[in-house]
């Protein structure tokens, strides 16, 4: 007969998750989910089968985090909603900074359904296209560069490389999305 569960999955995702918005994930060990918890590493390792699987539950927790936050600013957002996801993008970044170096600047090549987060990118095409009329592939290209941009600006204010302001970040957002449409009516390459 297996052990009984002195606490559930969610409230270990949920311990393992508030450490990883502290401390960034590489401080979600067994030992410290059970501190958080107020028990020891046991109960861990009730629920879960190896620390590997709990890190992926907190990675789809972080996922879901960041999608619910990117579609209520989009929903509040009096910029266009292209815009306003970039913005959403960059002030998760702000907001949730351990968060956003899990989902964004560290490897997902072993995290289960690391994927999920990849959804806003798939957000981002079909709002260009229908901002735009431009075609899919148009669309994917061009979003890919601004997301390059949006990215860099992000991960400079997760990493507290660098700061701006809400305006200045709006501000570059703009004209550089500006220049990529003006580009690609030229009929440059996108």
């Amino acid at each position: 007969m297996p052990p009984k569960q002195k606490f559930s999955r969610q409230e270990i995702v949920t311990a393992a998750l508030s450490l990883t918005r502290e401390k960034g994930i590489s401080a979600v060990t067994a030992r410290d989910v059970g501190a958080v918890l107020g028990t020891s590493s046991k109960p861990v390792y009730t629920v879960f089968s190896s620390m590997a699987e709990l890190k992926g539950a907190v990675y789809a927790a972080a996922a879901e985090l960041f999608l619910s936050f990117s579609q209520k600013t989009i929903d509040r957002a009096d910029a266009p909603q292209y815009k306003a996801l970039g913005g959403a993008y960059i002030d998760f970044a702000r907001r949730e900074r351990e968060l956003f170096k899990l989902l964004f600047m560290s490897d997902r090549t072993e995290i289960p359904n690391a994927g999920e987060v990849d959804l806003a990118f798939d957000k981002a095409v079909s709002l260009v296209r229908l901002q735009t009329g431009i075609p899919d592939e148009a669309a994917r290209r061009l979003h890919t560069e601004n997301w390059v941009f949006v990215h860099g600006i992000a991960t400079m204010i997760a990493t507290s490389s660098y700061q701006w302001t809400s305006e200045e970040i709006a501000q570059m957002m703009s004209d550089v999305y500006q220049a990529l449409i003006a580009r690609m009516r030229k009929g440059e390459s996108v």
